[in-house]
């Protein structure tokens, strides 16, 4: 290596300079290794191992973004990862939707609260309408009680006032005749027409 070109080499075997770039264009088969050349080959077996990890991450990358890209697909009308606005406005629009239902909610608690109180008070006065109903029904039986009652005493005062209207009828008979009696003692006549039957 002399700085002169070989038979069948190319004027990049010199050892003194690069007279041309070196490219997988300007090489051929036979032509001399130079400096460059050795250099240009550590490095490539240098980044070789970093090449493939550079794919290996770059494979990755991409099944992630097209898995991104499905999930967005499937949940937003977002298409690509590419579509920013678009994501950044479903996302805003989706923020203000949550706010709204987050005051909504906020909302119906309260409401939820107004009527439990609501209820409460109902359920007691319910209670108080079956104590209420209860002494109803207790005072309606004390009084169909004394119905009962009421009727057997005046089955009771009826036969009894039957009996004093049969003693009665009986007394006065009793008192007919003896008067009878007394008004035939009164006169000797009758008294002997008395005795002698």
């Amino acid at each position: 290596m002399n700085g002169s070109t070989h038979e069948g080499s190319s004027p990049l075997a010199t050892d003194t300079g690069d007279s041309t770039k070196l490219t997988s264009d300007t090489l051929r088969v036979g032509d001399v290794v130079n400096e460059q050349l050795l250099g240009r080959l550590a490095k490539l077996e240098k980044y070789e191992h970093k090449l493939a990890e550079v794919a290996r991450v770059y494979r990755n990358l991409n099944a992630a973004r097209k898995a991104v890209e499905t999930v967005l697909k499937k949940l937003t009308p977002v298409q690509s990862i590419a579509d920013v606005d678009e994501l950044e406005q479903f996302l805003s629009n989706l923020t203000v939707k949550s706010q709204y239902a987050g005051e909504q909610i906020g909302a119906l608690t309260e409401l939820d609260k107004t009527n439990r109180a609501k209820i409460q008070e109902l359920e007691s006065k319910v209670t108080e309408l079956k104590v209420a109903d209860m002494e109803r029904q207790t005072l309606k039986r004390d009084f169909e009680n004394s119905v009962k009652e009421r009727k057997v005493v005046e089955g009771q005062l009826e036969r009894s006032n039957q009996k004093l209207k049969l003693d009665i009828s009986a007394l006065e008979a009793q008192v007919q005749k003896l008067s009878a009696e007394a008004k035939s003692v009164e006169d000797p006549a009758g008294l002997a027409n008395k005795l002698t039957a």
